[in-house]
């Protein structure tokens, strides 16, 4: 707050009401970051009992705490995939408790997606969120660490460096039939002729 002191923000806590708070939550896959993340959102919404620090900042003038629309954001590479629910365990309708979730299952199952894709979309993303309500808070979760990172940290993501000229900075795959003719001739090698071969 400019022209604010140190004993003004301890003195009025309700006046340090973060304006748009960004919240990632972050984890390795089956850790529960989903229903943290919607746990989170809605303690946003609807206050919390405990009265933690986030909803100090959040409270109103009557200290009721919530006040925010939060809104989740997706960074599951695999639940960009549609058709995929039960595969990457997305959370139901009725698991995200009236939560906004945004980029979920908006791909086909062979679209490319890359980390400065998604940087761009989820940008866009948070800046019409925000900038359409004022009392927006996003949390960005999922366990595509690539991507969180290149979204919390600018030029983070090195484009076509050594690349194939897709935007990503990484090889192609090889084709699937190019695939299917290694897997094939490292089931009919023996695990020694294998290992000579490495």
């Amino acid at each position: 707050m400019e022209g604010a002191t140190s004993n003004d923000a301890a003195d009025h806590p309700q006046q340090r009401r973060v304006r748009h708070p960004v919240i990632f939550v972050l984890g390795a896959t089956g850790t529960g970051k989903s229903a943290l993340a919607i746990d989170l959102a809605v303690r946003l919404r609807d206050g919390n009992p405990n009265n933690s620090p986030m909803e100090a900042q959040g409270a109103g003038a009557e200290g009721g705490g919530g006040n925010y629309n939060p809104h989740v954001i997706n960074c599951d590479v695999m639940q960009m995939y549609r058709g995929l629910p039960v595969a990457t365990n997305k959370a139901s309708d009725a698991e995200m408790r009236g939560i906004p979730h945004h980029m979920l299952g908006f791909l086909g199952p062979l679209e490319h997606y890359t980390a400065p894709q998604f940087v761009a979309a989820a940008a866009q993303l948070i800046e019409g969120i925000c900038t359409a309500d004022a009392d927006a808070a996003i949390l960005v979760c999922g366990g595509t660490h690539y991507y969180q990172q290149a979204l919390m940290i600018e030029n983070s993501v090195i484009e076509d460096v050594g690349g194939d000229g897709d935007g990503d900075g990484a090889a192609s795959l090889p084709p699937p039939a190019a695939s299917a003719a290694a897997s094939a001739a490292a089931s009919a090698s023996s695990l020694p002729t294998l290992w000579d071969q490495l």
